[in-house]
């Protein structure tokens, strides 16, 4: 696992940018009907050491 997005309803879109940089489109509406997006922007380390 990457990471936990907690108060996250739905991830609706992914992106990769430039090097190591990824992009999720979420909505944190929870349990109301007006969506509430959110863009989170992830920069990836070059090498994941175990």
């Amino acid at each position: 696992m990457l990471l936990r997005l907690p108060n996250t309803t739905h991830i609706t879109g992914f992106a990769h940018g430039p090097d190591d940089t990824v992009y999720l489109l979420t909505d944190i509406r929870g349990n109301a009907q007006t969506p509430r997006p959110h863009l989170l922007q992830l920069v990836l380390p070059s090498q994941i050491r175990r």
